[in-house]
């Protein structure tokens, strides 16, 4: 079951933004993605927030994942 504030399925870490964009297992392909199109090979909270192409990058992503939004939710057993 499930814990209050757990992330879904079997990565059980706690779910926070930082999670989700930086370490979550269920992303690890998206986040490779992200990684080429930075030109980076660590990804950071304040490259995606502080920077345009991390911002475009962040946006992509988020497209991409759907983290968030009431498809993820549904997904994810949540509603």
């Amino acid at each position: 079951m499930q814990e209050k504030g757990e992330c879904f399925g079997s990565c059980r870490a706690l779910q926070t933004p930082e999670h989700l964009l930086l370490h979550c297992k269920h992303y690890k392909e998206e986040r490779k993605r992200v990684l080429h199109a930075l030109d980076t090979p660590v990804l950071t909270v304040q490259q995606l927030f502080n920077t345009r192409k991390g911002s475009a990058a962040l946006l992509g992503y988020l497209k991409e994942t759907e983290i968030a939004t009431a498809t993820w939710l549904l997904a994810a057993g949540a509603l």
